[in-house]
């Protein structure tokens, strides 16, 4: 049974009326799910962020969850074994189409969709799929990230993004945070880090720093979402970046 992206609904339901009627409903069908353990083989849940604060899961108490394990850190990306492996042809075409060199080209896919990391114990990098794969089916470095519709979930979750931007680059959250709290706690690091927007860069015994993984994600932050969450027009904050730049 495989049950993709169950936070969906209850990301855009957040501080409305229909959250509980959908919280409600999870339970349902997850106490069937539990129920009926004994004809199941897998059960495979994904999301990006977690709700279990709101009791979601305490129909279904037995899973396990692998975000953290350092077997499973690769199994949602591209590692930059698997880009030499399987599209050496795709980056050639860049690289052709934009006048690079296959070094030039690997380095560019590298800047704008690398960087991830999911796990202190396998810090192996890990490129975004979806915007790579975007990237090398259009042959054309761009930003990817703001079709995936994380941005439209931000303001709900995030406070002042507009204004602690920079402090999010290097910023630390202790472990059991980071990974046991559920996203309705109000941490805004947490969210980001779920969302895809912060990454781990390296950790202590006590907790991890986190950063902006890529150029992509700078982007998406700086010119798609403060304009939104702002209220201003793309042509005001771009006057007022010229403004304060002079």
């Amino acid at each position: 049974i495989l049950i993709d992206e169950y936070d969906s609904p209850l990301q855009h339901s957040w501080h409305t009326p229909e959250h509980e009627v959908c919280t409600e409903m999870y339970r349902n069908v997850f106490a069937v799910l539990k129920n009926a353990d004994q004809y199941e083989k897998f059960v495979f849940i994904t999301g990006i962020t977690k709700f279990t604060q709101v009791s979601l899961f305490s129909a279904l108490n037995n899973l396990s969850n692998l975000s953290f394990l350092p077997e499973y850190a690769t199994v949602c990306g591209i590692t930059e074994d698997e880009i030499i492996e399987n599209f050496t042809p795709e980056i050639n075409v860049l690289a052709q189409r934009n006048n690079w060199s296959f070094d030039e080209a690997h380095q560019k896919l590298k800047e704008y969709y690398d960087g991830y990391h999911f796990c202190r114990r396998n810090m192996t990098d890990i490129y975004n799929p979806f915007s790579l794969v975007r990237a090398l089916y259009d042959s054309y470095i761009s930003n990817y990230w703001v079709s995936s519709g994380a941005t439209s979930l931000l303001n709900k979750f995030v406070q002042n993004i507009e204004i602690r931007l920079e402090e999010f680059d290097n910023s630390y959250i202790d472990s059991d945070t980071l990974e046991s709290s559920d996203v309705s706690s109000g941490v805004d690091e947490l969210f980001l880090f779920q969302s895809g927007y912060l990454t781990i860069k390296k950790a202590d015994e006590e907790g991890y720093y986190l950063g902006f993984p890529n150029e992509e994600v700078k982007r998406a932050l700086s010119k798609i979402v403060i304009p939104t969450l702002t209220m201003k027009s793309q042509a005001n904050v771009i006057t007022a970046q010229s403004h304060s730049q002079s």
